[in-house]
């Protein structure tokens, strides 16, 4: 049975964290911040530590696998299991 998926909005999230780092920014806890945007104390914890390290870690991070590994690295990878394992198929 499928089920429903819901589409997320990026922009409005991305809003709801603009929000909080300036509710962070006037000096409002954690805990009211959460409780002003009807989001969870973890969540507004998340977004204040992204914003510690980085000026605009309110943004939304790319999609996707990270770039840390490419393809190359991939193939060889697959190549060694494979190199491992010669009666099966990959």
């Amino acid at each position: 049975m499928a089920t429903k998926r819901t589409r997320r909005d990026f922009t409005a999230l991305e809003q709801r964290r603009r929000q909080a780092a300036r509710l962070l920014a006037k000096g409002i806890t954690q805990t009211e911040v959460a409780r002003e945007l009807g989001v969870s104390r973890q969540s507004v914890s998340v977004w204040a530590k992204a914003q510690e390290t980085d000026r605009q870690g309110w943004r939304r991070k790319p999609l996707g696998l990270s770039s840390g590994i490419g393809l190359g690295a991939t193939q060889a990878a697959i190549s060694a299991l494979a190199a491992r394992c010669p009666g099966q198929r990959l």
